[in-house]
């Protein structure tokens, strides 16, 4: 079994980590929107209006969400050079996703 929060965890250690708008916390909350320290969230259903809320600092993204893995993908494809291409193990023996896309953005720097 899969642990989310750790696997969060390991994406939110690398430098180039920032939570985006689309992405879903471990917590339920959907982030709509940024500015400066407070997210506009909705408790992501269909009935909830949204609110503005201070952003938790031990908050984790939810990567068993589609939205926020495509969003770690994005932040790893903004953190490498012009022109570099990357490809994912799609063997069965391959890391998850997240895993490798926190791996990519740490050889970013080296």
């Amino acid at each position: 079994m899969t642990n989310w929060m750790e696997e969060g965890r390991d994406v939110m250690r690398s430098p180039h980590w920032r939570w985006v708008p689309g992405m879903l916390t471990c917590g339920g909350l959907r982030v709509v929107s940024i500015h400066d320290r407070q997210w506009f969230v909705t408790d992501d259903d269909e009935t909830d209006p949204g609110r503005w809320v201070d952003v938790d600092p031990d908050e984790v993204p939810d990567l068993s969400d589609a939205a926020t893995v495509g969003a770690v993908l994005t932040l790893v494809w903004d953190a490498m050079p012009y022109g570099s291409t990357f490809s994912l193990d799609r063997t069965p023996r391959a890391m998850p996703l997240w895993r490798t896309a926190s791996w990519m953005l740490e050889k970013v720097d080296q």
